[in-house]
Protein backbone atom coordinates (compact mmCIF):
# COMPACT_ATOMS: atom_id res chain seq x y z
CA UNK A 1 0.00 0.00 0.00
CA UNK A 2 2.92 2.36 0.58
CA UNK A 3 3.71 4.10 -2.65
CA UNK A 4 6.13 6.87 -1.83
CA UNK A 5 8.04 8.13 1.18
CA UNK A 6 8.87 11.82 1.46
CA UNK A 7 10.63 13.77 4.16
CA UNK A 8 7.43 14.31 6.12
CA UNK A 9 4.75 12.06 4.67
CA UNK A 10 4.20 8.51 3.56
CA UNK A 11 1.82 8.10 0.66
CA UNK A 12 -0.64 5.21 0.78
CA UNK A 13 -2.82 4.27 -2.16
CA UNK A 14 -6.07 2.32 -2.13
CA UNK A 15 -5.32 -1.38 -2.80
CA UNK A 16 -5.88 -2.25 -6.45
CA UNK A 17 -8.48 -4.90 -5.68
CA UNK A 18 -10.75 -2.25 -4.13
CA UNK A 19 -10.53 -0.20 -7.32
CA UNK A 20 -12.13 -3.05 -9.25
CA UNK A 21 -15.43 -3.11 -7.34
CA UNK A 22 -18.66 -2.68 -9.27
CA UNK A 23 -20.72 0.25 -7.96
CA UNK A 24 -23.47 0.11 -10.56
CA UNK A 25 -26.77 1.14 -9.00
CA UNK A 26 -25.06 2.91 -6.08
CA UNK A 27 -25.51 6.64 -5.51
CA UNK A 28 -23.03 9.06 -4.00
CA UNK A 29 -23.07 12.75 -3.15
CA UNK A 30 -19.78 14.65 -2.94
CA UNK A 31 -19.60 18.18 -1.55
CA UNK A 32 -16.76 20.38 -2.72
CA UNK A 33 -16.35 18.84 -6.17
CA UNK A 34 -14.58 21.69 -7.96
CA UNK A 35 -11.91 20.70 -10.49
CA UNK A 36 -8.49 20.47 -8.85
CA UNK A 37 -9.69 19.33 -5.44
CA UNK A 38 -9.99 16.14 -3.40
CA UNK A 39 -13.74 15.98 -3.92
CA UNK A 40 -13.35 16.11 -7.69
CA UNK A 41 -10.91 13.19 -7.68
CA UNK A 42 -13.13 11.24 -5.29
CA UNK A 43 -16.17 11.78 -7.50
CA UNK A 44 -14.27 10.84 -10.66
CA UNK A 45 -13.12 7.51 -9.26
CA UNK A 46 -16.58 6.64 -7.93
CA UNK A 47 -18.01 7.46 -11.37
CA UNK A 48 -15.39 5.27 -13.04
CA UNK A 49 -16.53 2.38 -10.85
CA UNK A 50 -20.10 2.72 -12.07
CA UNK A 51 -21.58 4.84 -9.28
CA UNK A 52 -24.25 7.45 -9.98
CA UNK A 53 -22.57 10.64 -8.79
CA UNK A 54 -23.98 13.98 -7.73
CA UNK A 55 -21.39 16.75 -7.51
CA UNK A 56 -22.05 19.60 -5.09
CA UNK A 57 -20.53 22.94 -6.10
CA UNK A 58 -21.12 26.60 -5.27
CA UNK A 59 -21.46 27.90 -8.83
CA UNK A 60 -22.95 26.80 -12.13
CA UNK A 61 -19.59 27.33 -13.82
CA UNK A 62 -17.73 25.05 -11.40
CA UNK A 63 -20.41 22.38 -11.45
CA UNK A 64 -20.63 22.20 -15.23
CA UNK A 65 -16.86 22.23 -15.62
CA UNK A 66 -16.39 19.37 -13.14
CA UNK A 67 -19.17 17.25 -14.63
CA UNK A 68 -18.08 17.73 -18.23
CA UNK A 69 -14.40 17.09 -17.51
CA UNK A 70 -15.10 13.91 -15.55
CA UNK A 71 -17.27 12.62 -18.40
CA UNK A 72 -14.58 13.40 -20.95
CA UNK A 73 -11.72 11.82 -18.99
CA UNK A 74 -13.62 8.67 -18.05
CA UNK A 75 -15.13 8.13 -21.50
CA UNK A 76 -11.66 8.32 -23.01
CA UNK A 77 -10.46 5.56 -20.67
CA UNK A 78 -13.46 3.30 -21.37
CA UNK A 79 -14.32 2.89 -17.69
CA UNK A 80 -17.57 1.32 -16.39
CA UNK A 81 -19.15 4.75 -15.91
CA UNK A 82 -22.34 5.50 -14.02
CA UNK A 83 -24.28 8.74 -14.35
CA UNK A 84 -23.11 12.15 -13.20
CA UNK A 85 -24.67 15.54 -12.61
CA UNK A 86 -24.22 18.52 -10.31
CA UNK A 87 -26.24 20.54 -7.85
CA UNK A 88 -25.56 24.01 -6.44
CA UNK A 89 -25.27 24.62 -2.71
CA UNK A 90 -23.75 27.11 -0.27
CA UNK A 91 -22.74 25.31 2.91
CA UNK A 92 -22.60 28.62 4.74
CA UNK A 93 -26.35 29.09 4.25
CA UNK A 94 -28.60 26.55 5.96
CA UNK A 95 -31.49 27.53 3.71
CA UNK A 96 -29.40 26.50 0.69
CA UNK A 97 -28.51 23.18 2.35
CA UNK A 98 -32.16 22.55 3.16
CA UNK A 99 -33.16 23.28 -0.44
CA UNK A 100 -30.57 20.88 -1.86
CA UNK A 101 -31.60 18.09 0.52
CA UNK A 102 -35.21 18.46 -0.64
CA UNK A 103 -34.17 18.44 -4.30
CA UNK A 104 -32.07 15.34 -3.78
CA UNK A 105 -34.91 13.47 -2.05
CA UNK A 106 -37.28 14.35 -4.87
CA UNK A 107 -34.97 12.68 -7.37
CA UNK A 108 -33.42 9.77 -5.45
CA UNK A 109 -34.69 7.14 -3.03
CA UNK A 110 -31.32 6.09 -1.61
CA UNK A 111 -27.86 7.43 -0.79
CA UNK A 112 -25.04 4.89 -0.52
CA UNK A 113 -22.11 7.27 0.01
CA UNK A 114 -22.14 10.78 1.45
CA UNK A 115 -18.76 12.51 1.18
CA UNK A 116 -18.81 15.60 3.42
CA UNK A 117 -15.71 16.94 1.72
CA UNK A 118 -16.11 20.68 1.10
CA UNK A 119 -14.41 23.16 3.39
CA UNK A 120 -12.57 26.40 4.00
CA UNK A 121 -9.31 26.96 5.86
CA UNK A 122 -7.94 29.95 7.79
CA UNK A 123 -10.41 32.30 6.10
CA UNK A 124 -10.94 35.82 7.53
CA UNK A 125 -13.07 36.06 10.66
CA UNK A 126 -16.68 36.30 9.54
CA UNK A 127 -20.05 34.57 9.85
CA UNK A 128 -22.43 32.45 7.82
CA UNK A 129 -25.79 33.72 6.62
CA UNK A 130 -27.28 32.59 9.93
CA UNK A 131 -24.59 34.30 12.03
CA UNK A 132 -22.50 31.24 12.90
CA UNK A 133 -18.69 31.48 12.85
CA UNK A 134 -17.75 30.86 9.23
CA UNK A 135 -15.36 27.89 9.49
CA UNK A 136 -17.57 26.02 11.98
CA UNK A 137 -20.62 26.76 9.86
CA UNK A 138 -19.10 25.79 6.52
CA UNK A 139 -16.89 22.86 7.45
CA UNK A 140 -19.20 21.27 9.98
CA UNK A 141 -22.70 22.68 10.56
CA UNK A 142 -23.79 22.73 6.92
CA UNK A 143 -22.68 19.11 6.61
CA UNK A 144 -24.46 18.24 9.87
CA UNK A 145 -27.74 19.52 8.44
CA UNK A 146 -27.15 17.85 5.07
CA UNK A 147 -26.40 14.51 6.74
CA UNK A 148 -29.44 14.53 9.00
CA UNK A 149 -31.71 15.70 6.18
CA UNK A 150 -30.64 12.75 4.02
CA UNK A 151 -30.42 10.17 6.81
CA UNK A 152 -33.57 8.28 5.79
CA UNK A 153 -32.09 7.68 2.34
CA UNK A 154 -28.77 6.60 3.86
CA UNK A 155 -30.44 4.17 6.25
CA UNK A 156 -32.35 2.50 3.42
CA UNK A 157 -29.11 1.08 2.02
CA UNK A 158 -26.89 1.00 5.13
CA UNK A 159 -24.81 3.73 3.56
CA UNK A 160 -21.51 5.29 4.56
CA UNK A 161 -20.98 8.84 5.83
CA UNK A 162 -17.46 10.13 5.22
CA UNK A 163 -16.36 13.35 6.92
CA UNK A 164 -13.15 14.80 5.51
CA UNK A 165 -11.53 16.31 8.59
CA UNK A 166 -7.87 17.23 9.10
CA UNK A 167 -4.88 16.81 11.35
CA UNK A 168 -5.80 20.36 12.31
CA UNK A 169 -8.31 18.77 14.68
CA UNK A 170 -5.29 17.79 16.76
CA UNK A 171 -2.78 20.51 15.89
CA UNK A 172 -4.94 23.53 16.77
CA UNK A 173 -6.98 22.21 19.71
CA UNK A 174 -4.34 20.93 22.08
CA UNK A 175 -5.30 21.56 25.69
CA UNK A 176 -8.08 21.79 28.25
CA UNK A 177 -7.59 25.54 28.10
CA UNK A 178 -8.45 25.45 24.39
CA UNK A 179 -11.63 23.52 25.14
CA UNK A 180 -12.63 26.09 27.75
CA UNK A 181 -11.65 29.16 25.74
CA UNK A 182 -13.06 28.44 22.30
CA UNK A 183 -13.94 24.78 21.86
CA UNK A 184 -16.68 23.98 24.38
CA UNK A 185 -19.22 23.83 21.54
CA UNK A 186 -21.85 25.70 23.50
CA UNK A 187 -24.18 27.66 21.24
CA UNK A 188 -22.72 30.94 22.45
CA UNK A 189 -19.18 29.83 21.62
CA UNK A 190 -19.87 29.29 17.91
CA UNK A 191 -21.96 32.40 17.21
CA UNK A 192 -20.46 35.56 15.72
CA UNK A 193 -17.06 35.87 14.05
CA UNK A 194 -15.13 34.83 17.22
CA UNK A 195 -12.30 37.22 16.32
CA UNK A 196 -11.73 38.15 19.96
CA UNK A 197 -11.81 34.53 21.08
CA UNK A 198 -9.48 32.54 18.82
CA UNK A 199 -7.17 32.74 15.81
CA UNK A 200 -8.22 31.65 12.33
CA UNK A 201 -6.07 28.55 12.76
CA UNK A 202 -7.73 27.63 16.06
CA UNK A 203 -11.19 28.11 14.59
CA UNK A 204 -10.24 25.87 11.69
CA UNK A 205 -9.07 23.23 14.16
CA UNK A 206 -12.35 23.54 16.07
CA UNK A 207 -14.39 22.93 12.92
CA UNK A 208 -12.31 19.88 12.07
CA UNK A 209 -12.57 18.48 15.59
CA UNK A 210 -16.34 18.91 15.27
CA UNK A 211 -16.29 16.60 12.24
CA UNK A 212 -14.43 13.93 14.21
CA UNK A 213 -16.78 14.24 17.18
CA UNK A 214 -19.76 14.10 14.82
CA UNK A 215 -18.49 10.85 13.28
CA UNK A 216 -17.99 9.33 16.72
CA UNK A 217 -21.43 10.46 17.91
CA UNK A 218 -23.14 9.06 14.81
CA UNK A 219 -21.41 5.71 15.33
CA UNK A 220 -22.68 5.63 18.93
CA UNK A 221 -26.21 6.43 17.80
CA UNK A 222 -26.13 3.78 15.07
CA UNK A 223 -24.87 1.13 17.48
CA UNK A 224 -27.50 1.89 20.12
CA UNK A 225 -30.30 1.65 17.55
CA UNK A 226 -28.88 -1.43 15.79
CA UNK A 227 -28.52 0.58 12.59
CA UNK A 228 -25.94 -0.62 10.05
CA UNK A 229 -25.04 2.82 8.68
CA UNK A 230 -21.37 3.64 9.24
CA UNK A 231 -19.57 6.94 9.77
CA UNK A 232 -15.89 7.84 9.41
CA UNK A 233 -13.66 10.89 9.66
CA UNK A 234 -10.25 11.24 8.08
CA UNK A 235 -7.15 13.32 7.45
CA UNK A 236 -6.41 13.46 3.69
CA UNK A 237 -2.84 14.68 4.15
CA UNK A 238 -1.17 17.89 3.02
CA UNK A 239 -2.59 18.39 -0.46
CA UNK A 240 -1.97 20.86 -3.29
CA UNK A 241 -5.41 22.50 -3.63
CA UNK A 242 -6.86 26.01 -3.48
CA UNK A 243 -7.80 25.46 0.18
CA UNK A 244 -4.73 27.48 1.17
CA UNK A 245 -5.88 30.64 -0.58
CA UNK A 246 -6.44 32.31 2.81
CA UNK A 247 -3.12 31.36 4.40
CA UNK A 248 -0.75 34.11 5.51
CA UNK A 249 2.57 35.06 3.96
CA UNK A 250 4.37 33.69 7.02
CA UNK A 251 2.55 30.36 6.69
CA UNK A 252 3.45 30.15 3.00
CA UNK A 253 7.05 31.03 3.81
CA UNK A 254 7.26 28.44 6.59
CA UNK A 255 5.97 25.67 4.31
CA UNK A 256 7.84 26.59 1.13
CA UNK A 257 10.46 23.86 1.65
CA UNK A 258 7.95 21.05 2.14
CA UNK A 259 5.36 22.12 -0.43
CA UNK A 260 7.06 20.10 -3.20
CA UNK A 261 6.24 17.05 -1.05
CA UNK A 262 2.53 17.87 -0.86
CA UNK A 263 0.15 15.30 -2.29
CA UNK A 264 -1.70 15.72 -5.54
CA UNK A 265 -5.51 15.93 -5.22
CA UNK A 266 -5.77 12.33 -6.45
CA UNK A 267 -3.38 11.18 -3.73
CA UNK A 268 -5.32 13.24 -1.21
CA UNK A 269 -8.52 11.43 -2.18
CA UNK A 270 -7.11 8.00 -1.37
CA UNK A 271 -8.27 7.72 2.23
CA UNK A 272 -11.76 8.96 1.33
CA UNK A 273 -11.94 6.25 -1.32
CA UNK A 274 -10.53 3.66 1.05
CA UNK A 275 -13.23 4.10 3.70
CA UNK A 276 -15.86 4.13 0.95
CA UNK A 277 -14.67 0.95 -0.77
CA UNK A 278 -13.09 -1.25 1.91
CA UNK A 279 -15.21 -4.08 3.34
CA UNK A 280 -17.17 -2.92 6.39
CA UNK A 281 -15.60 -5.75 8.40
CA UNK A 282 -12.18 -4.15 7.91
CA UNK A 283 -13.25 -0.69 9.11
CA UNK A 284 -14.02 0.79 12.52
CA UNK A 285 -17.35 2.61 12.73
CA UNK A 286 -16.65 6.14 13.97
CA UNK A 287 -12.95 5.66 13.27
CA UNK A 288 -10.49 8.38 12.29
CA UNK A 289 -8.39 7.40 9.26
CA UNK A 290 -5.21 8.58 7.59
CA UNK A 291 -3.08 7.02 4.84
CA UNK A 292 -5.73 4.36 4.22
CA UNK A 293 -5.58 3.01 7.77
CA UNK A 294 -6.97 3.70 11.21
CA UNK A 295 -5.14 6.49 13.02
CA UNK A 296 -5.09 8.11 16.44
CA UNK A 297 -7.70 10.84 16.66
CA UNK A 298 -7.67 13.96 18.80
CA UNK A 299 -7.26 13.39 22.52
CA UNK A 300 -10.77 14.85 22.85
CA UNK A 301 -12.45 12.65 20.23
CA UNK A 302 -13.87 10.15 22.73
CA UNK A 303 -15.08 12.70 25.25
CA UNK A 304 -18.77 11.82 25.40
CA UNK A 305 -19.91 15.07 26.98
CA UNK A 306 -18.19 17.03 24.21
CA UNK A 307 -19.85 14.89 21.53
CA UNK A 308 -23.23 15.39 23.18
CA UNK A 309 -22.80 19.13 23.66
CA UNK A 310 -21.83 19.52 20.01
CA UNK A 311 -24.87 17.49 18.96
CA UNK A 312 -27.27 19.46 21.15
CA UNK A 313 -25.89 22.80 19.96
CA UNK A 314 -26.06 21.69 16.33
CA UNK A 315 -29.67 20.58 16.68
CA UNK A 316 -30.61 23.96 18.14
CA UNK A 317 -28.90 25.76 15.25
CA UNK A 318 -30.55 23.72 12.49
CA UNK A 319 -33.95 22.94 14.01
CA UNK A 320 -35.74 25.45 11.78
CA UNK A 321 -34.37 23.71 8.67
CA UNK A 322 -35.08 20.06 9.45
Amino acid sequence: MLKRVGLAWTQALVPENLLQVDLKGKICLVTGSTVGGIGYETAKKMYELGCNVILVCRSEKNGKEARDLIQQECSARMKQIGTIDYILMDLDDLESVNKVAKQFKEKFTQLDFLFNNAGVMFCPHSTTTQGVEIQFGTNYLGHFLLTLSLMDLIKKVNGRIINVSSIGSKAFVKSEKDITNFCSFSKESVMGDCENVASKQQLYGRSKLAQVLFSRKLAREFKSSYCKVTSYSLHPGAVKTNLERHTSFLFDLATIIVKPLYKTPYEGAQTSLYVALAPISELENGGYYSECSIDEASQFADRIELQDTLWDTSMKLVEDYL
